[in-house]
This record gives C-alpha cells, sequence and structure tokens, in this order.
C-alpha cells in the first residue's frame, strides 16, 4: 500500500489528473462535430476507466472517424508519449482535385462550338451577301439612271412653253406681276352704273318728242349708252390705249391711231344724237332720223348747227361716258396689251412645272436614299460577318490543338477575307459616288427650274 503524502501518491494522483483535463481538451476541440452515437452498453464504468489513457480514448474515437487531423490527435496525447498514426487514414486526408480541373470549361467551350458552327452554316449566306454586294451598286446606278432620264425629259417638254414665255418677257421687257384686278366684278358694276345713268339722262332728253315718251326713250338711249361706253370706250377705247403702252413703236402708233379714232367716232355719233333731238323738237319729227342724218352729212364735225342747248348736253354725255368707259376698261386689265392674260397662262404652266419639279425632285431622292439604305444595310451585315470572322481567328488560328481548330480551318478556306475586304471598300465608295450623282442630278435639275429667273 502506497503511504499517503508519498511521492509516488502524488505523482499517481497527478497524472490521473492530467489524463482527465486532457480528455476535456479533447472534447472541447471536437465541439462542433457530429458524433456518432457511441456503444454504450459496457455503461460509464468503462468511460471512467479509459479515462486515465489518453491515448485509449483517441483510439477508440479515431476508428468511426477517419476525417481527424494529426495535431488533434498529437495535442491528445501526454507527456512524453508520442502516436503514429495508422497508415490507413491518410489516403482519407488527401485533398481531392477540383471538379473540371485541368479540363476546359464546359458551358464556354459548348458556346465556342455553337459559335464555329453557326458561321460554318452562315458561309453560304455570306457568299450570296457577297455577290449581291457586288451586283447591288450597278443595279443601284442603272435604276438611278432609268429614272433620271425620263423625268428629265419630262421636264424638258414643261419646260419649253415656260421658256417661250420669259422669251416673250425679254421682248416685252416685262419680268413683273400682272397688274389686272384679281377681282373684276368692280369695274363691271361701275360699267353698267354707267351705262344705267347715261341711258336715264339721255332718255330724259330723247323723250321729248319721241312717239311713246319715256320708256322709248329711255330704250334708245340704252342703246346709245351701251355703244358709247361699252363699244367705244371699254372696247376699243381700252385697247387702244394699252396699245400704247406697246413696246415695240408700230403697236404705240396703232395704238394712238386706233384711240384717235375712238374718240372722232364718239364725237360723231354723239353729235348725230344731237342732231336727232334737235330733229324731235322740230316741225315734222316723224322724219327726225332722215333730217337728223341730212344735217350730220352737212355738217359731221361743226357742234354749233347744234341748235338746242339740251342737244348739246347730249353731246358732252356721250362723250364723257365714252372717256369713262375707256378708263373702266383700261383698269379692268393690265396695262400693257395682253399681259394680263399672258400672265395668267404664265402662272399655271409655272405652277404645273413647279408640281412636277416637285414630284420629280422627291422620286429621285426617295430613290436615291433607298439605294443608299440597301447598300449600308449590306455594309453593315458584311462587316458584322467580318468582325465575327476576325474574332474566331484570333481564337482558333494559334491554337492547333483546340478541338474545333477543324472547324476553324474549314472557316478560314471558305471565307475569303480578302474579297469581302474589296467588297466593303467598293461599296463605301459606290455610296459616295452615288450621293455625287444623286447631287449633280438635284443640280441639275435646280437649272432647269425657270423659278429662278430674276423678276422685279
Amino acid at each position: 500500500m502506497v503511504p499517503a503524502g508519498s511521492g509516488v501518491q502524488f505523482r499517481t494522483t497527478h497524472g490521473w489528473l492530467i489524463g482527465f483535463f486532457q480528455w476535456l481538451l479533447w472534447l472541447f476541440r471536437r465541439g462542433g462535430e457530429n458524433e456518432p452515437a457511441r456503444d454504450t452498453t459496457d455503461g460509464e464504468a468503462n468511460d471512467v476507466t479509459s479515462a486515465p489513457d489518453p491515448i485509449d480514448v483517441n483510439m477508440e474515437v479515431k476508428k468511426p472517424y477517419q476525417q481527424s487531423s494529426r495535431s488533434n490527435i498529437e495535442n491528445a496525447t501526454g507527456g512524453d508519449q508520442h502516436f503514429e498514426p495508422s497508415g490507413g487514414s491518410q489516403p482519407n486526408d488527401k485533398p481531392k482535385p477540383q471538379a473540371g480541373e485541368g479540363l476546359r470549361s464546359p458551358n464556354g467551350e459548348a458556346v465556342q462550338t455553337k459559335h464555329v458552327q453557326a458561321f460554318l452554316e452562315r458561309l453560304p449566306e455570306i457568299q450570296r451577301q457577297l455577290m449581291e454586294a457586288e451586283a447591288a451598286p450597278g443595279r443601284a446606278l442603272a435604276e438611278f439612271k432609268a429614272k433620271l432620264g425620263p423625268t428629265k425629259m419630262e421636264l424638258r417638254a414643261s419646260l419649253r412653253a415656260l421658256r417661250q414665255d420669259y422669251k416673250a418677257m425679254d421682248e416685252m421687257d416685262l419680268h413683273r406681276d400682272s397688274k389686272r384686278p384679281e377681282s373684276r366684278v368692280g369695274h363691271v358694276l361701275i360699267l353698267l352704273l354707267f351705262i344705267v345713268v347715261e341711258s336715264a339722262i339721255n332718255g330724259s332728253f330723247l323723250a321729248v318728242g319721241i312717239e311713246g315718251g319715256l320708256i322709248t326713250g329711255c330704250l334708245m338711249a340704252l342703246g346709245i349708252s351701251f355703244f358709247n361706253v361699252v363699244l367705244l370706250g371699254f372696247t376699243f377705247g381700252a385697247m387702244a390705249v394699252r396699245e400704247v403702252n406697246h413696246r415695240r413703236l408700230y403697236r404705240k402708233l396703232v395704238g394712238a391711231l386706233v384711240f384717235c379714232a375712238v374718240l372722232a367716232i364718239a364725237y360723231s355719233s354723239n353729235l348725230l344724237v344731237a342732231h336727232y333731238r334737235d330733229a324731235l323738237m322740230g316741225t315734222d319729227p316723224d322724219n327726225a332720223s332722215a333730217a337728223a342724218l341730212k344735217s350730220w352729212l352737212a355738217n359731221p364735225a361743226n357742234p354749233l348747227k347744234v341748235s338746242g342747248v339740251e342737244s348739246l348736253w347730249l353731246l358732252a354725255l356721250g362723250i364723257a361716258f365714252t372717256i369713262v368707259g375707256v378708263i373702266d376698261g383700261f383698269f379692268y386689265d393690265d396695262p400693257y396689251p395682253g399681259y394680263g392674260n399672258f400672265r395668267i397662262e404664265h402662272a399655271r404652266r409655272q405652277s404645273d412645272y413647279q408640281s412636277l419639279f416637285q414630284k420629280s425632285f422627291d422620286e429621285l431622292r426617295d430613290l436615291e436614299q433607298k439605294q443608299d439604305s440597301h447598300l449600308a444595310n449590306l455594309a453593315d451585315e458584311i462587316n458584322m460577318r467580318l468582325n465575327d470572322f476576325l474574332v474566331l481567328k484570333a481564337r482558333y488560328a494559334s491554337d492547333p490543338e483546340d478541338p474545333d481548330f477543324a472547324a476553324w480551318r474549314r472557316i478560314e478556306e471558305g471565307f475569303p477575307e480578302v474579297r469581302v475586304n474589296s467588297v466593303l471598300i467598293g461599296l463605301k465608295d459606290i455610296r459616295g459616288k452615288m450621293l455625287d450623282k444623286y447631287t449633280d442630278a438635284m443640280g441639275d435639275l435646280e437649272t432647269l427650274d425657270p423659278t429662278t429667273h430674276g423678276e422685279s
């Protein structure tokens, strides 16, 4: 029996405590792990008897869990004792290689393979686009010229009449708008008013000696007024005054002579009316017409042979209303002879030409924009294919070990890179030429536009 307080007893008790605390430390370090249910058939006595031996405890726990680290095992040993884990536990502690490590990414390689296959399938389409891009510029130019030719011919046909108009304006030395009033109803109303006034005045003078009284006198005066105001003044007198404004000298002379003739006829005819009224007031009113004609033929220009003052009033009123008719007729149209109607027809031809010109301009512009848009779309599609090709080239050209390298070689052989670049340059050049031709054509059409002719 070991004496109490002896060194042997102290070392025995101290060793048991060290083992117990090492066991608690081992339990603390394993706190986060899930331990399977331990066999408790031996009761608590087995745990107590095994506690002083930490090596046995570690071995018992190690068997069901081969994932414990070497440091945990060493920490669980006490004093100078050493524990070497069995060789069976080492393979389980080696890290497993990551999934796909050293291999290509499945998703990335699938996408690349799909892209390569899609480009291979598009090679025939690329060839078709190249053929279309090579033929499209010629078709575009031919279509534009085919539209431009008939357009110019149609415009020139309408232009000939306008050129003649401007030639006539040069001859008349007139390049202005017409002074013909837009509404001539006022002039017509003034003309009718003068006819009614003169008819009423002359009718009152003629009704004195004529059979039928005032009504017959007014009807006769209406005929005289129409002759004076409408026929002599408004028609021939105004026309003669316009001829005086003509640029050519012989037309001026003709106009002056005609105007003098109008005044002479107005004077002479109204002098006859004055003689007629004198005859009505004479001894034989039934033969007043023959007596008036005889007196007029004897003195066709002498107003002094008219005896009655009222008859002289008829002469003066007739001449005055004739002059009023001349004035009204002169302002009824443009002062230059024929320029009013000429300007109306010219404005109509000019309006038709401008409508045709604008229509042709818009059609050519729309055609140019349509063709340019088509060529631009072709260039964009081909350029997109070229960019895809260059991306694949950068990816596969320097990597012959790639599984898709064979497919890339087929793409490289089937894709005409030099031809594509040439087509793109050609499309760019032809678009510039199309724009130049359109600009030149529009400039030519604008030079055909007669509205640029200076007018004042």
